[in-house]
This record gives C-alpha cells, sequence and structure tokens, in this order.
C-alpha cells in the first residue's frame, strides 16, 4: 500500500541503556510538530530514561498461569474419577 502526502516527524533514540532494546522510536504527534528538534530528543530521551529507572519491564503474556490452572484441574479431576471407580467397583 501506498500512502501519498503523508508525512510524519520520527525520533529514535539509538543508546537505551538497556540491555533489551538497541533503540526507541517515537513518531511525533500533531502537538510536537514544530518543536524544537533538541526540545523533543530530550523529552524521548526523558522517557527511555525513566521507563529504565523504574524498572518495569513489562514481560509478552506467555499464557503459563492458563497451562498451569489447566494442569491442576485435569490432575484433580482424574483423582476424583479414580477415587469414584475404586469406591463403586471394590
Amino acid at each position: 500500500m501506498l500512502l501519498r502526502g503523508i508525512q510524519k516527524q520520527v525520533i529514535v533514540v539509538q543508546d537505551t541503556g538497556s540491555e533489551f532494546f538497541d533503540q526507541a522510536i517515537f513518531i511525533v504527534s500533531a502537538k510536537g510538530q514544530g518543536r524544537r528538534r533538541g526540545d523533543m530528543v530530550a523529552a524521548a530521551r526523558g522517557i527511555v530514561d525513566a521507563r529504565l529507572r523504574s524498572g518495569r519491564v513489562k514481560r509478552p503474556e506467555t499464557g503459563r498461569r492458563r497451562l498451569v490452572l489447566a494442569a491442576a484441574l485435569g490432575s484433580a479431576v482424574t483423582l476424583l474419577l479414580g477415587l469414584l471407580l475404586s469406591y463403586f467397583l471394590l
């Protein structure tokens, strides 16, 4: 798909200081258009630094909790069926 007449300003932070991310890319909103480049870069750098200082890196959802719950439920049902069968067959 080709878009014509669309131009966005992008700020790229090359050194994120993170072991997980090489760079951070910010797409400047309409409110940021026309501002000084130095101010925009400083704001982007501040966002990256604040995120790293907070220590909160959201990890991708792996579904581990759902898998553990399914295994526990399956074990409980199997145990219950085994107990019922042994009670009625003996």
